[in-house]
């Protein structure tokens, strides 16, 4: 009898040790499984980081391919706080980098390499602000593209001029005088006078360090380098407000001793019965007097505030990537800005958001002046109208 009881007690514990293992596993599964749905959810959340924080487009969208979830309440919550990342991060994405889709980009030159880079901001208060980054992108390449196309065409048809091999344009010191560069953003600025350009040469400044860099100062193979590998922008006005900008600028609201000295020269010349005390302090030349001293002599042309552009800039002989008019600053300088990535720490001055002046005091200054001396001034700037297709009258 013991030793059937000792079997039977032998076989219960078998028994128990049993039902004790399969109840152990059972839990882990059904723990497993649990746990299984939320790490699916977690998972999920991890995947659409990756993707947010790699900022990996797809035709402008973020594209996840979701897994399973299951129908737990963390992994609910989960996608939940999931769809709150992506709607967020799509926006930011759309407001700092997008890049040109490749079919547009086939259409950029070796120039205009670094051309590739539009933010979604708002431009102006004018409908196109509306616009969306690329459509933006696309329009401001198509006037880049017609702008230089047409400058190009001008020189070759009207003046016979091609660009030339960058080795033959830095060869003359007098080709490359008038460009800045910044060598942090590989930047090369073309600067004309009495267009922003105070305001673009603060920019620089600030850009470099606190200082002005010339190309013509460097060894002429670091200044070739820099014009074969760097971006370069030009910033051009109507000839006539140009003009008349200059003429206000040195003649009426500032009287430094060099422009006091042409200003006699220019009483004397063009005043009938000048007086000795107007020629001792010649600060009241009229507008009219200043344009008869431009037509009177070609060498009287030569200031850097008032001459022309294809003989300073050099417009003809070398291929600009960006060009910008004053006119039409607004999207003009939102692209420089955006082109070198410097529009966080380059702000722009409302000034300088399509400015042409004061129209009813432009017109007032040209309305005194004689046909015939206008037309000589058609003619003199007649390269300025058309390579940058400036109506030739006043605005």
């Amino acid at each position: 009898m013991a030793v059937i009881l000792g079997s039977n007690v032998s076989e219960l514990r078998t028994v128990l040790c049993f039902l004790l293992v399969f109840t152990v596993v059972v839990t882990t599964i059904l723990s497993m499984d649990a746990m299984l749905d939320l790490t699916n959810s977690k998972g999920f959340a991890s995947k659409v980081r990756h993707v947010v924080e790699s900022k990996e487009l797809e035709t402008r969208e973020i594209i996840v391919q979701e897994e399973a979830c299951g129908s737990s309440k963390d992994c609910h919550q989960n996608r939940t706080e999931i769809e709150h990342l992506i709607q967020q991060e799509q926006l930011t994405m759309l407001e700092t980098d997008i890049q040109i889709p490749e079919s547009h980009s086939r259409n950029i030159t070796s120039a205009e390499k670094n051309l590739k880079m539009v933010t979604h901001e708002k431009l102006s208060d004018q409908p196109r602000s509306e616009e969306e980054p690329v459509v933006w992108w696309d329009r401001m390449m198509h006037i880049q593209k017609e702008r230089k196309s047409h400058l190009r065409r001008i020189c070759q048809e009207k003046y016979n001029e091609n660009t030339l091999p960058i080795s033959d344009f830095v060869a003359q010191e007098k080709n490359i005088y008038s460009f800045y560069f910044v060598d942090k953003f590989k930047l090369l600025y073309n600067f004309v006078h009495k267009v922003g350009s105070s305001h673009w040469a603060q920019m620089l400044k600030r850009l470099n360090q606190g200082k002005l860099k010339r190309l013509y100062t460097l060894p002429r193979q670091e200044a070739l380098w820099r014009l074969e590998n760097y971006t370069s922008f030009i910033v051009v006005r109507h000839p006539l407000v140009r003009l008349l900008s200059a003429y206000k600028d040195k003649f009426i609201d500032h009287h430094i001793a060099h422009f006091k000295s042409i200003g006699r020269n220019i009483l004397k010349s063009f005043r009938p019965n000048v007086t000795q005390s107007e020629l001792e302090n010649p600060i009241d030349v009229k507008f009219e007097e200043f344009l008869r001293y431009l037509v009177a002599n070609k060498r009287n042309r030569g200031n850097t505030h008032w001459d022309e552009i294809v003989i300073r800039n050099k417009v003809c002989l070398y291929d600009m990537d960006i060009i910008a008019k004053l006119e039409t600053g607004e999207d003009d300088n939102q692209l420089i800005l955006r082109t070198f990535k410097i529009e966080k720490i380059a702000q722009l001055g409302s000034e300088y958001k399509n400015y042409t002046g004061k129209l009813e005091t432009i017109r007032s200054f040209y309305s005194q002046i004689p046909q015939d001396l206008l037309n000589e001034i058609f003619k003199i700037y007649e390269s300025n109208f058309l390579l940058f297709n400036y109506s030739m009258s006043v605005p």
